[in-house]
């Protein structure tokens, strides 16, 4: 198993370790964020976005936990309400643009980790564009960063309307992907598909199982 792919594995029960560094008020909060609450996004990124490209590898495990922290919540009490999902995507989206373009699949997966928690129609350009990427690992961190996405949209009021395109996208390659673990990946998320329960959502249903019937 490459690198790259054991990586991406190994996220999925990756759980942040670190203490919540954004007030969860913050984080739920459903009304517009004031601009000191901004602020307090904006400086949390600031101070670990950086340790994502270290050469230590130790500091970008450090990076990636105290990042996703404030991503981590599940329920209607502490889940990621799009206010804050749209300013944390805002400040940290740049870093994880240049993390995925760089050569290391390895650095290009866990931009696609955080990007898919990240939960925004703005986020989810980048796995889209690696869908199709050469490395087998980078392939199926896009297909989970999806995933990710799309369980969100199941514990939070949604912060993606492109969920239809995402959906497409994933059937597309399903439909010439031939390295197996890609492909049980590329089904599993469409299966989170499937079992949307949220209502907003709930119409892509029907969209998704056609995309695995097809594939």
């Amino acid at each position: 198993m490459g690198a790259s792919i054991a990586l991406a594995v190994s996220l999925l029960a990756s759980n942040a370790q670190a203490q919540q560094p954004i007030n969860n008020s913050i984080v739920a909060k459903s009304d517009t964020l004031t601009s000191g609450e901004q602020a307090e996004i904006r400086q949390w990124v600031a101070a670990h976005a950086p340790g994502l490209a270290s050469d230590d590898p130790r500091e970008r495990s450090r990076a990636r936990r105290a990042l996703q922290q404030p991503l981590m919540g599940t329920s209607q009490i502490d889940a990621p309400a799009p206010p804050f999902r749209f300013a944390y995507t805002t400040e940290l989206i740049g870093h994880l643009d240049r993390l995925a373009a760089n050569n290391d699949p390895s650095r290009t997966v866990v931009a696609l980790h955080l990007a898919g928690q990240l939960a925004t129609e703005r986020a989810t350009r980048l796995p889209l564009q690696h869908l199709d990427h050469e490395d087998v690992g980078v392939r199926y961190a896009a297909a989970r960063a999806i995933g990710l996405t799309f369980q969100s949209l199941n514990t939070s009021s949604p912060a993606v309307r492109n969920v239809p395109a995402l959906i497409a996208a994933l059937g597309d390659r399903l439909l010439i992907e031939n390295e197996p673990l890609v492909l049980d990946r590329l089904i599993r998320t469409l299966g989170v598909a499937v079992n949307f329960e949220n209502p907003v959502v709930q119409s892509n249903r029907i969209l998704a199982i056609d995309k695995i019937t097809e594939g």
